[in-house]
């Protein structure tokens, strides 16, 4: 009896020792794990074996083990729910003034899942009962109160802000995309309208340009109709008022040579122009000459009067012949300069001919190609009356 009275002074003192330091040291609501080595573990398992003889205790030594680790462990447990009156509730843990008394415990309980009849345990009894009594109870309230380690709430608070600032992170990186994609689809919407105007007004403009050509090939029908009418008035009305494409080819063929020839004309009068007034300053340089020959003779007659009388038996021409000599040799000059002009002329002449005979040729093929360009826009017509269609 002695032996198991020091056992469980032992045992209780120790664990209520282990419980109060943890109590007087923890500042939070729930207790620190407190540590069990297994060096009390086996001395405990050998004080009980050594004293189980005396003590009379039923209780195997891995079964206080066991316990004493379930006790001094505690756990975050789910709380047991219980239908009443048909419905769902869920049972509030009980605090420490809620606690029921003693009786009300059973002697098998040891996992708190139920209780017996009051006064199923009385005051007196062995140890052993008395002591599993008390660990039942204690075993109850931890399980009807779950509560956690602080180093576990700790890590378990670290982890919840983390996952906490990853949602955050994530909501707002999902926030930006949604105001990111909002915008592109603003944008969208603005292109593809301005698409669409651009469009619209691309059509518009080539409604534009094909009235415009419509209306420029009739203006230029017209023209060379009323050209072809005032340049030609004895022709007959049929050729005034030309209805096929031929005939207005051929229209557009006579515009074209009358405005060639309009400007071969510009450019004959420059050029007789350019001729008349080289022929002007030649004419110019002849008279000078003229002059200066005329005072040739009286120059000479001078010179002659000046002979010495020894002289005079000389032969000297008169000065008749000489007077006529210079006039043969003027008359010559003059010649040979009309013979260089009337040779040059006949070059023009003759490049005139070859120049009319190149812008007869070139006529031809401007008339050839005014056919094929009136051809073209009758077919480029026709064309787009069948898109039209």
């Amino acid at each position: 009896m002695s032996g198991s009275v020091s056992s469980f002074r032992s045992r209780g003192s120790s664990y209520a020792e282990s419980v109060h330091g943890v109590i007087e040291e923890s500042d939070t609501w729930a207790p620190r794990k407190p540590q069990v080595h297994r060096i009390d573990l086996d001395r405990r398992s050998s004080m009980s074996t050594d004293n189980g003889s005396h003590s009379g205790s039923t209780l195997p030594p891995g079964d206080e083990a066991e316990e004493e680790m379930e006790l001094k462990t505690p756990r975050a447990i789910r709380q047991k729910l219980a239908f009443v009156d048909g419905r769902e509730q869920a049972l509030s843990p009980m605090t420490y003034d809620e606690i029921p008394p003693s009786s009300t415990f059973s002697s098998t309980s040891l996992n708190g899942a139920g209780f017996d009849k009051p006064n199923a345990f009385t005051s007196g009894g062995s140890m052993a009962d008395m002591l599993q009594t008390l660990l039942s109870k204690v075993s109850n309230l931890e399980r009807r109160q779950p509560t956690v380690m602080a180093d576990e709430h700790s890590s378990l608070q670290k982890r919840f802000d983390e996952i906490e600032k990853d949602h955050k992170e994530r909501t707002q990186n999902y926030v930006d995309l949604l105001t990111l994609r909002n915008g592109d689809l603003e944008n969208l919407i603005k292109v593809r309208g301005l698409l669409a105007k651009e469009r619209r007004m691309h059509e518009e403009m080539k409604m534009l340009r094909d009235e415009d050509l419509s209306n420029v090939l009739v203006l230029r029908e017209q023209l060379a109709n009323a050209t072809w009418a005032s340049t030609r008035p004895g022709m007959p009305g049929a050729m005034t008022s030309p209805t096929s494409g031929h005939s207005h080819s051929s229209s557009g063929a006579k515009l074209s040579m009358k405005q060639s020839d309009y400007l071969w004309q510009v450019a004959r009068t420059a050029a007789m122009e350019q001729r008349v007034l080289e022929l002007e300053s030649a004419n110019k340089d002849l008279q000078t000459q003229l002059q200066a020959a005329a005072a040739l003779p009286s120059s000479s007659s001078l010179s002659l009067a000046m002979v010495p009388a020894s002289s005079s038996s000389a032969a000297v021409p008169p000065p008749v012949h000489a007077v006529a000599a210079a006039d043969n040799h003027f008359v010559s000059r003059i010649e040979a300069m009309f013979e260089d002009s009337l040779r040059h002329s006949e070059k023009v002449a003759a490049k005139v001919q070859s120049l009319r005979s190149d812008k007869e040729s070139l006529q031809k093929e401007v008339a050839s190609l005014e056919d094929r360009n009136a051809e073209l826009e009758s077919l480029v017509q026709r064309l787009q009356r069948n898109l039209r269609v």
